[in-house]
């Protein structure tokens, strides 16, 4: 009798150990989620960071996953899924301190649904979203449970960037877009984390900086009478910290009205706000980028018809570098990004912003301007802006493990267990 209960046991603790063993492949063979949007709630065929303290968006048609921090792993534990079945809001949504969202979905090929009703106008000149990548992430986040635990590779929650090759030429639905962001379900390795930290700084490497992060700046249209969007302290939109929320309700936003301080509210006038920003010193300036709220015209909310960047050595004679394109295409509202990347860096003291103004309403959040320190004089193209929708952050090589040695523990485990059941038996 005694016999016959230590092989039930050892047979109960082998079956416990498969089933546990089991789950560990699952998790390692779980695809990774690829990443190639942050903070772009209104981009079709993305998969998309989200951050801030709700989600701030409907996206009925979006698979939406939330994190939080996991002291326990090191990693962030899935605490919240939601559907794509086009009635479950999810602007409310909350995201925990420390914590992000993950937002899903993919998007339509425009071509085809013209081709098969040409009476659709509005599909006449939108490109195909549907990509292979983003099919597979889509995929992915609809394999992910409450409970899994993820790891971060080429995502900086805090700066709000993600390891990719977008720019103003290549969006994230073109050919030769690539992303090597994600999230893992596999541990990285130490050295997966950000190699670049323990590495000794070559002066003679290039590096890419915003010139006017931290730097003082004036505005033209400031509206600072009921219902204002005010500039927290002058330090708003040179802190470094992009707008997060897809609304108003986000304190990262400026609000600049054709009837602020400084516009000419003649009859028959609709003046231009501006914002000026103050280098400190002479400064070799290559890109220029403003982040902007796509409200889409809602409460007068809406891109500027025009945004066109100057410079200027004494902050009174400017000269034009060009207008600025959006970085998103959207049909919906969201956080977009109007730049500048200059064919060779020109000098500047100043840079200015200048708004022509589609509503009554541009809301700001961040201003920047990029040099390019050490190296060669020819600018770089991996800038990283404060709340991008995908900008280049680093590249890691590093191979995350596989989980293979948590089996074999297991395995090895199990082996003990038996061996100890065995010598149990034979005392007896």
């Amino acid at each position: 009798m005694k016999k016959l209960i230590s092989f039930t046991l050892v047979a109960a603790l082998l079956c416990m150990l498969a089933v546990a063993a089991a789950g560990a492949v699952s998790a390692a063979d779980k695809a990774d989620i690829t990443i190639n949007g942050f903070n772009c709630p209104g981009n079709e065929g993305t998969t998309a960071i989200l951050t801030g303290e709700k989600v701030g968006a409907s996206l009925l048609w979006w698979q939406v996953l939330v994190f939080e921090p996991d002291t326990e792993s090191g990693g962030y534990k899935c605490i919240t899924k939601t559907s794509a079945d086009g009635e479950t809001d999810k602007t409310q949504l909350a995201i925990p301190a420390g914590g992000f969202a993950v937002g899903t979905n993919t998007g339509n090929n425009y071509p085809d649904l013209y081709e098969n009703d040409p009476t659709k106008e509005e599909y006449k000149d939108k490109p195909n979203y549907i990509t292979e990548a983003n099919q597979a992430a889509y995929a992915a986040v609809a394999a992910t449970e409450v409970g899994d635990i993820v790891y971060l590779v080429g995502i900086d929650l805090e700066k709000g960037t993600i390891d990719d090759n977008a720019s103003d030429e290549l969006l994230w639905y073109q050919d030769g877009y690539v992303s090597n962001a994600k999230l893992t379900f596999t541990k990285p390795s130490d050295s997966a984390t950000d190699e670049s930290e323990n590495e000794p700084v070559d002066e003679g490497e290039a590096s890419v900086v915003n010139a006017a992060l931290g730097k003082t700046y004036t505005l033209k249209g400031l509206f600072t009478g009921e219902g204002a969007w005010p500039d927290e302290g002058g330090t708003t939109l040179t802190d470094g910290k992009g707008a997060t929320q897809v609304g108003y309700a986000d304190p990262a936003w400026v609000g600049l009205n054709l009837s602020g301080d400084g516009m000419d509210t003649a009859e028959g006038v609709r003046d231009k706000s501006n914002i000026v920003v103050d280098l400190g010193e002479s400064t070799k300036i290559f890109k220029f980028a403003v982040e902007l709220l796509d409200f889409k015209g809602e409460a007068g909310i809406a891109l500027p018809t025009a945004t066109e960047f100057f410079y200027s050595a004494d902050g009174e004679n400017w000269t034009s570098a060009g207008v600025g394109t959006p970085e998103t295409e959207s049909e919906t509202a969201c956080i977009n990004i109007s730049s500048l990347t200059l064919d060779a860096a020109v000098d500047a003291r100043y840079v200015k912003a200048e708004f022509e103004h589609t509503g009554n309403w541009v809301f700001v959040s961040e201003i920047e301007a990029y040099t390019q320190t050490g190296g060669t004089d020819t600018p770089s193209t991996d800038t990283s802006s404060s709340a991008g929708t995908s900008s280049s952050a680093g590249t890691s090589s590093s191979t995350p493990v596989t989980g293979d040695a948590g089996v074999a523990a297991l395995v090895i485990v199990a082996a003990v267990a038996l061996a100890g059941a065995v010598v149990v038996k034979k005392a007896r």
